[in-house]
Parts: structure tokens; C-alpha cells; sequence
């Protein structure tokens, strides 16, 4: 069983609605349906009664109380894993990051300085993981957040106290589209034609957190798009698939702020109003040992310095 499966059974079992549970994992109702499915295959038995929502059954009950146990163990076990022994550092980032690559960087220089350290990069691909959450639920000593400039979550309500973060670069949000479509060709987009457009985005937290922010700051415009979340991969091919009269949503690197991946064959655009996202890196304090704070400085060391003005 898919331990990603045991985690939107928790998750369900808590909301009790097919949507409401979808949204908070960011997938469709029909996915989650069909791994709530796979998960009653293999048990044996029903998990929920569907009538008038979705209630646990007695079954049910019994195994939320197992899962539940197993996500605990599971996040015990990567603790344990990721700071015991001569671990140095648990890193994770979005599935679609273009902050990777400098990260790895970091990883080699310092495995150079500390050979027989260890270094653990993890993508967040295959449970959805939200970056607080990670840091919260000790899977992770750094992660990674990206915010729209002047949008109504900033990062000061955004992370807890018990969480330190530092700015690491600045991004346009730009739109990708194939050279048929109706306004390839130009560099900027106005708010006519981006009105009630389809905008395609990584399907994860980080990419849920940018759009929201998108949104709210094109509805100041009086623009308002639909958002599709789908699983787009780091590269050109992967992009193509999914251009046709339709947006793909990306960030292009400001101020020399890290990041290698573009569409140089691609004609990409930005919106006239100019959208720029910050993207914060985030860490525990309390729980960094000194190889792991001199890991994380190296990092910061990596990255294009920014100014404070926001």
C-alpha cells in the first residue's frame, strides 16, 4: 500500500467531504475517490459510508487508529534517519522547484569540505507535503516557500515563531505558450487577454500558495482566470503536452536569483501589471546542529543577495 494512500485516508476522515478533502490535498475528488478505493481492495473491508457524506465505519475506525500509528512511526523513522548518526541536514523542495540546482551545489561543496557526512535532498513529490508542514512534523530542517509580492498572505502571518526564514530571490510570474497560440508573439500580456483564461500549475502546496496569490492580485485587475492543477514536470517535452490554448504557469528568475530551467524554445510572458513572487527559505533554529547551520549558510552563500525592500 502507498503510504501517500494512508495519508488522504487520514485526511479524509477528518473532513468527511470527498471535495473538501480533494482541495486540502490539492487533487481531484475522482483521484482521491479511486485511492480510497484501492485502499478498501486491499483491506478487505469499507472504510467510510457513503450515504450523506463520508462517515467512518466501525471498520473504518479502527483503521484511522493504524494509520494513523504508521504516519507517526513514519515521521519517527525519518527523524531518525535524517539527523542520527553523522547526518548533516533533510532538505526538501517542491517537485517542480527551479531552486535545485544551486541546492545540489551546495550539497557537493560541502560534502567536499565534510566527506563521510550525509546530506539528504528530498523531492515532496510523492505525498503533496505543504513546506511548513515538513518543518513542523520534523521531515525536513530547511524547506522552501514562495509568496506573490503585495498579495494578502505575507510571510510574517504566514510562518509560525518556532520557524526562521531568510529571502533568497525574486520571481516574475510568467505564462508559457506554445507559438500558435493567440498572443504568441508578445512580451507582455494585458488584462483582456488573460481574462478568463485557463492557467495550468504544478499540482502541489508550493504551486497552490503562488496561484492564490496570482489570483488575488489579478482580480485587482479585474481578471479572473481558472486555475488547473496537473502533474507538470521539469522539462520542455513534459511542458509541450500541455500547451495548446491554454497558459502554463512558471517563475522566472529576477536579480540573478537562482534557477536553470526555461523554455528557450517557448515564447514566454509576463503580465503587464508586472507579478512577482519572493521565494523564503525556512528552517527550525532550535533544532539545527552546528554542520547543519554551517550547511544552511552555505546555501544562503549560493544565492543571488537580495535586497530588504518588499
Amino acid at each position: 500500500m502507498r503510504l501517500s494512500y494512508l495519508r488522504e485516508f487520514v485526511t479524509l476522515a477528518s473532513y468527511t467531504k470527498l471535495t473538501a478533502a480533494a482541495r486540502a490535498l490539492h487533487m481531484s475528488p475522482s483521484t482521491l475517490s479511486q485511492h480510497l478505493a484501492a485502499i478498501e481492495r486491499e483491506i478487505g473491508c469499507e472504510l467510510f459510508s457513503r450515504e450523506g457524506g463520508f462517515a467512518l465505519t466501525r471498520e473504518g475506525e479502527t483503521a484511522l487508529e493504524h494509520a494513523q500509528k504508521i504516519m507517526f512511526e513514519y515521521n519517527e523513522l525519518l527523524r531518525d534517519c535524517a539527523v542520527g548518526g553523522d547526518a548533516a541536514l533533510r532538505l526538501s523542495f517542491p517537485e517542480f522547484d527551479i531552486l535545485e540546482p544551486p541546492i545540489a551545489a551546495a550539497r557537493e561543496a560541502f560534502l567536499a569540505k565534510h566527506p563521510g557526512t550525509k546530506v539528504i535532498l528530498s523531492s515532496n513529490e510523492y505525498d503533496f507535503e505543504d513546506p511548513l508542514e515538513v518543518l513542523e512534523d520534523g521531515l525536513s530542517d530547511v524547506s522552501i516557500l514562495f509568496l506573490v509580492r503585495g498579495a494578502s498572505r505575507r510571510i510574517e502571518s504566514t510562518v509560525p515563531a518556532s520557524i526562521a526564514w531568510a529571502r533568497i530571490g525574486s520571481y516574475h510570474c510568467v505564462f508559457a505558450r506554445t507559438p500558435q497560440h493567440p498572443t504568441a508573439g508578445k512580451s507582455t500580456l494585458s488584462a483582456a487577454e488573460l481574462d478568463r483564461a485557463t492557467v495550468i500549475a504544478a499540482l502541489n502546496p508550493v504551486s497552490s500558495i503562488i496561484m492564490e496569490g496570482v489570483a488575488e492580485k489579478l482580480a485587482e485587475h479585474r481578471i479572473s482566470i481558472q486555475v488547473l492543477y496537473k502533474r507538470i514536470l521539469r522539462n520542455s517535452e513534459a511542458f509541450l503536452k500541455h500547451l495548446d490554448d491554454e497558459y502554463v504557469f512558471w517563475l522566472e528568475p529576477m536579480e540573478g536569483a537562482p534557477g536553470d530551467f526555461d523554455l528557450p524554445d517557448y515564447p514566454c510572458a509576463r503580465f503587464e501589471g508586472e507579478l512577482i513572487a519572493d521565494a523564503y527559505l525556512l528552517y527550525r533554529p532550535s533544532s539545527l546542529n552546528p554542520l547543519q547551520r554551517e550547511y544552511l549558510d552555505l546555501v544562503s552563500e549560493l544565492y543571488f543577495p537580495v535586497s530588504a525592500d518588499q
